[in-house]
């Protein structure tokens, strides 16, 4: 609807916040314009337009995030998309964008693969996660010695097979395992790099 008919009206002081904190309230239709359901598609355009990628949590198999999500690719956006089970009615609309090419999205950190945002999260994540030195004592020797060499910095698989003198074949298992802990991260140009962990996490206990 129009700026003066926020929709819905307990939104207003949110909407007023919104403006007083430097922020600004959208629409194309004119002043006056009450809010009607066939307008809401059509404000999820913008919606897409002004974002950097779109990240699809839930959806039917038919619904307006489906649209979005349309709207979006048209506009050169990159869409995420939530995996779900699939039972779930409201899974049936991303696990179908999953299979029709949207990236999976798990954590904020995926959004990483697009360009326009991969600064601001790298931001982030230095601002709100403090990297925390790993106690290398509680692992096996092998994955030790893995996890020494990327404290000092991000490596590809060549440098780490070179640096512990592993066989390629293990480095590999080993790497997975890592991954699978959660304790590294592959980037975009395929070095892999330590997770930093929040102050007073610890790692997983090894076997």
């Amino acid at each position: 609807g129009g700026l003066d008919r926020v929709y819905p009206p307990e939104h207003r002081g949110l909407a007023e916040d919104i403006v007083a904190r430097g922020g600004a309230l959208v629409s194309e239709q004119p002043p006056g314009r009450r809010p009607l359901a066939w307008l809401f598609p059509y404000r999820n355009r913008l919606v897409t337009g002004l974002a950097d990628a779109v990240v699809v949590v839930e959806a039917a198999a038919r619904s307006g995030s489906l649209a979005s999500a349309r709207h979006a690719l048209d506009q050169g956006r990159e869409v995420f998309a939530v995996p779900g089970p699939i039972d779930s009615p409201l899974s049936e609309g991303t696990n179908r964008l999953l299979g029709q090419g949207a990236c999976v999205y798990t954590s904020s950190l995926d959004l990483r693969a697009v360009p326009s945002l991969a600064g601001k999260l790298e931001q982030v994540t230095c601002k709100h996660r403090k990297a925390k030195a790993l106690d290398l004592s509680g692992f096996p020797p092998d994955q030790a010695a893995v996890l020494g060499l990327l404290q000092q910095g991000p490596a590809g698989l060549e440098q780490l097979q070179v640096g512990t003198g592993l066989d390629r074949t293990l480095l590999l298992a080993l790497v997975t395992a890592l991954e699978l802990d959660g304790l590294l991260r592959r980037q975009g140009d395929g070095t892999l790099r330590i997770e930093p962990l929040p102050p007073g996490d610890q790692a997983p206990p090894r076997s």
